[in-house]
């Protein structure tokens, strides 16, 4: 049986079905990158599941931005950071430039 496609005609795609199958991705994460995070987990009082977790807390998103904004420092990507803080890379943005906001947002020091 042809499949057909829009208003009758032979779809250029049909064809046998081949079955797609997944291949995991794996995720490695160097000793110096994930004492890192452990070092501002640490620092926050929050564990690295707390970080993962999809609470939102306020000692939560500011743990995750000093993580992203070290990561970044560090030369990681956007998506690398993100899949290490259990986050889409777009929120990752977010937290990086709420922390150059909030920086140019503080008083100059005296002097």
């Amino acid at each position: 049986m042809a499949l057909m496609g829009w208003r009758g005609r032979r779809s250029a795609l049909a064809g046998p079905v081949v079955p797609v199958t997944a291949t995991p991705i794996t995720f490695h994460i160097d000793w110096d990158d994930d004492h890192t995070i452990l070092a501002v987990a640490g620092r926050h009082m929050v564990t690295v599941d707390e970080l993962r977790s999809p609470a939102r807390s306020q000692r939560l998103v500011a743990a995750r931005r000093s993580i992203a904004v070290e990561l970044r420092v560090a030369g990681w990507s956007l998506k690398r950071i993100g899949r290490a803080i259990g986050r889409h890379h777009t929120a990752v943005l977010h937290h990086l430039l709420d922390d150059a906001t909030m920086m140019d947002q503080q008083p100059c020091p005296p002097g």
